[in-house]
């Protein structure tokens, strides 16, 4: 189990992904949704932040609920281009995970 990230949800992503799906050359941005499952550390969420950052996403919000001691779920409401800008944020938050 990777010491940082335990899982990335998109679930409710998706759907608001197929639907922006239809709309060719546009320069609006989308919302969406993203649960990330993490391991309760000291610089955690900076972390997590700062890879969404380093993709030129915007958070819109950022709620957290904690499981146990332990591990927490984060929901992160953010803006993403498309379906491929979204799968590079992803890559980032799983890439933050290996090295911490």
């Amino acid at each position: 189990m990777n010491p940082a990230v335990i899982s990335v949800d998109t679930r409710k992503s998706q759907r608001n992904l197929w639907r922006s799906n239809g709309i060719k050359e546009t320069e609006q941005e989308f919302i969406t949704e993203i649960k990330v499952e993490m391991f309760n550390h000291q610089g955690a969420l900076a972390n997590l932040t700062a890879a969404i950052n380093t993709t030129t996403s915007n958070i819109q919000s950022l709620n957290t609920e904690e499981k146990d001691g332990r591990v927490y779920s984060t929901f992160i409401r953010l803006t993403a281009r498309d379906r491929v800008h979204l799968a590079n944020i992803m890559r980032k938050i799983r890439v933050m995970a290996r090295r911490y």
